[in-house]
């Protein structure tokens, strides 16, 4: 039985050192064959590289050859252009001095009265030129003082929709919300209830106190609506530029810039109305907590009412006024503790330049 057994065991050994040198036998020859597809296939690239070097080397011999070609013909041109060049001088100065000899002969057939008048006649056409620019620059500096005067007086149009509650939106009552939306049937207190006005900004939600708390630390440093351009209108009452007796009134600033220029929200907020007012364009209101900017002068608006925007997000492009000039109308306005709420100058919050 111990034989039977050893014998056994004898032959599950050589079985398995048989099946072990088929298997080495079956993976030395996937090696083999694996390394060699790869020589294959890198023999076959090196052979694409010759051919593709090959044709390179074609490709800048004709590129040299069609170069060499060009520039004989350029220079035989180039020679020819010169022999011609030559005779065409040549001509002209023969043309030239006859000419001259002709118009020394004219000019001396011409009578001093006769040049008196022709030199009468100039000047009153250059006066009259004169003239209708000046009347044109006249009518330009009216049409500005219209324009400005517009200006002002959609700006105080806008602040009426402000407090008839059409545009801005004011305290919700219901603590779960610190704003109502325009048109839901609140107005904003032009004079709220003693209440109301020591408790407006204690009613807010804390998300939103906290907002108006971040603008408010961000002031004197919020980056500009427009990445390039400059104040041409500036906040509150200044001089009309050009009619000196006329006095404007702005409720924000006015900002020149390029055409079509993309206008950004100077921090994080909710566009709460997308307006458009007569001689203001497409407007668009952003509420930061108790603050509230406003992107007017627009061409139109790349934001919807109701949308979270960032800090540096486009609202909308650039328009132009009535003379042509792209500006944008930029407002801060702000929502005092006591519920009544008014503009304040943006100069002094946005970053200066």
């Amino acid at each position: 039985a111990i034989r039977a057994q050893i014998q056994k065991e004898i032959a599950e050994a050589r079985r398995k050192a048989e099946a072990e040198a088929r298997r080495l036998a079956l993976e030395n020859a996937r090696i083999k064959a694996e390394e060699d597809a790869k020589r294959r296939v890198m023999e076959s690239q090196r052979q694409d590289e010759l051919a593709r070097q090959r044709a390179i080397d074609e490709e800048q011999k004709r590129t040299a050859e069609l170069a060499r070609q060009a520039e004989v013909a350029r220079k035989k041109a180039s020679e020819e252009a010169e022999r011609q060049r030559l005779k065409d001088i040549e001509d002209a100065k023969k043309r030239r001095e006859a000419a001259a000899a002709e118009e020394k002969r004219i000019a001396d057939a011409r009578s001093r009265e006769d040049q008196k008048r022709r030199n009468e006649e100039r000047n009153k056409e250059i006066d009259r030129k004169k003239e209708e620019e000046r009347q044109k620059e006249i009518a330009r500096q009216k049409k500005i003082a219209e324009d400005l005067d517009k200006q002002k007086t959609a700006s105080q149009k806008q602040v009426e929709q402000y407090k008839s509650g059409a545009t801005v939106v004011t305290m919700n009552k219901n603590p779960g919300s610190g704003t109502v939306p325009a048109g839901s049937g609140s107005k904003p207190p032009v004079n709220p209830p003693a209440q109301e006005q020591k408790n407006y900004k204690n009613m807010l939600p804390q998300e939103v106190q906290n907002l108006s708390a971040s603008f408010e630390a961000n002031r004197g440093s919020l980056p500009w609506p427009v990445s390039q351009g400059v104040i041409v209108a500036p906040y509150g009452k200044y001089q009309h530029p050009i009619e000196r007796s006329v006095t404007l009134n702005n409720e924000g600033i006015d900002i020149g810039t390029n055409a079509n220029a993309p206008v950004k929200a100077v921090f994080k907020g909710v566009v709460t109305k997308i307006f458009n007012v007569p001689g203001m364009g497409v407007s668009v209101l952003v509420n930061h907590g108790q603050y509230y900017t406003l992107y007017a002068k627009l061409s139109g608006a790349s934001v919807s009412q109701g949308a979270t925007v960032g800090a540096g997000q486009v609202v909308g492009s650039a328009g132009k006024n009535d003379e042509g000039d792209n500006v944008v109308h930029f407002e801060l306005w702000k929502v005092n503790d006591n519920g009544s709420f008014n503009t304040v100058n943006p100069t002094g919050w946005i970053a200066p330049r």
